[in-house]
């Protein structure tokens, strides 16, 4: 690779691990030893958030990875140059715009296979487009083809494998959420040599049919929308319960998802009872602003309100030097035009070009009305960890005003939240029985 554009991609891929370490509140990266993996490599992950997919993947694995992109990305001179140098292979879907002209795929699969076949690491999104949804969509083909090929081209001695990953964001748009990268296990190409012979169509189906296997696994896999609402509440109680590592409480998150889904294949009215119990739990929760922590722990602790208040300068001083251009970010990523799964991309990048230019020129002032440059550097080296501390405050006191407004409402509205309080531990009372029989089958 060219010198230059190793050093950028290397420069890029610290400055994305520093800014994702700053947009989630905890990554968890679960089968962490296996990404020590030697390429050729095809990773490809679940795709419920544009470009957070494969950047989230990619950071993390120890190989300069090129991307199999939309040509919808290509559609100017500038974009075309810019993507076609900077890692990334177009390829066209069935459905594309007649405007974008005519790609031959053959031709962009054959570059593909030869990226592989020179030991080159590829990243495939095989849903094909980003949905926001908790589902793994049906499977493209064309990673396993191009996996296929780059094998049959070096009589199936390259040692290629398909590498899946799990991408499980807590949320969709908001900020200092967690985040749960789940690392599957390679599935090797050669291993499909004899399928290949007698059926490449065939083949190729049944390596993404292994794929989808594993996605499905690696994520929390529930359709429709409305089932996923219900499971969401049942799943944030068991969060709320639990005192475990993030890997644990993964696992038992997967494992009451698929409870869930269970009872709704061979109990249909028990079904139809939790899911409204866990939608009607959801609206009133949500209708009066409570969260399901404060409902399960309504006690003020003296402690969080004298951190609080210690910390109440800082809240201060850090809102005031990180306002601005939070809230430009914020507009542009709420008013732009653009479908909710591109809402956490536009932050960051919009983030990329606005936070620098607002932390030099803030800085820049402070060196200017200030006789010391030490000053000046204190404050920029303060910029981000006062901003942090901010946004934990601001988090921290809507805890507070959450438990004074549960307990306002219990003595205006004390049936109610009698009502709301039996919904959740009707809902308690499936995970806790759920979870005693998948311990069980563990036993057994």
């Amino acid at each position: 690779m060219n010198p230059f554009l190793k050093a950028f991609y290397i420069f890029t891929k610290v400055c994305v691990r520093a800014s994702f370490r700053i947009f989630f509140k905890k990554t968890t990266i679960i089968g962490k030893e296996r990404l020590d993996f030697s390429a050729p490599s095809i990773l490809v992950a679940n795709h419920p958030q544009t470009a957070f997919d494969p950047i989230s993947v990619v950071i993390r694995t120890p190989h300069i990875v090129f991307f199999l992109a939309n040509y919808s990305i290509f559609n100017t001179p500038f974009r075309n140059w810019f993507f076609r140098t900077f890692y990334c292979i177009p390829v066209k879907r069935r459905k594309e715009d007649a405007k974008m002209g005519y790609l031959d795929n053959e031709k962009s699969l054959s570059m593909a296979a030869n990226h592989l076949s020179g030991g080159g690491c590829l990243f495939v999104a095989p849903e094909g487009r980003s949905l926001h949804k908790r589902r793994i969509n049906p499977l493209k083909t064309g990673a396993a083809r191009i996996a296929l090929d780059a094998e049959n081209d070096n009589d199936f001695n390259l040692g290629l494998t398909i590498f899946p990953f799990g991408n499980n964001y807590e949320s969709a748009t908001r900020f200092r959420k967690n985040f749960v990268l789940n690392v599957g296990h390679p599935i090797r190409i050669s291993h499909f040599k004899d399928d290949f012979e007698k059926d490449e169509k065939a083949a190729a189906k049944k390596i993404m049919d292994l794929v989808a296997e594993q996605l499905s696994n690696l994520t929390i896999d529930i359709q429709p929308a409305i089932d996923d609402r219900a499971f969401r509440q049942i799943e944030e109680i068991l969060i709320n319960e639990l005192n475990q590592s993030e890997e644990a409480i993964f696992k038992k998150r997967k494992a009451l998802s698929l409870s869930f889904l269970n009872l709704k294949e061979t109990d249909s009215n028990a079904f139809g009872k939790l899911k409204s119990q866990a939608l009607e739990y959801n609206k009133y929760r949500r209708g009066w602003c409570i969260s399901d922590a404060t409902i399960k722990n309504p006690n003020f602790s003296f402690y969080r309100i004298i951190y609080l208040i210690l910390t109440f300068p800082i809240f201060i001083w850090g809102t005031i030097n990180n306002l601005i251009p939070y809230l430009i970010v914020w507009y542009l990523a709420n008013n732009l035009k653009f479908p909710v799964v591109y809402k956490n991309t536009v932050k960051i990048l919009s983030g990329y070009v606005i936070v620098p230019i607002f932390y030099l020129l803030q800085t820049w002032l402070v060196s200017y009305f200030t006789p010391s440059s030490w000053m000046a550097w204190g404050y920029f080296l303060a910029l981000i960890p006062t901003g942090l501390i901010a946004w934990w405050w601001k988090e921290e006191f809507g805890i507070i005003r959450e438990k004074c407004r549960l307990n306002s409402l219990q003595s205006k509205r004390k049936e109610e939240i009698e009502k709301l309080k039996n919904y959740r531990k009707e809902l308690l009372n499936f995970i806790e029985r759920r979870d005693t029989v998948t311990r069980r089958s563990d036993l057994i």
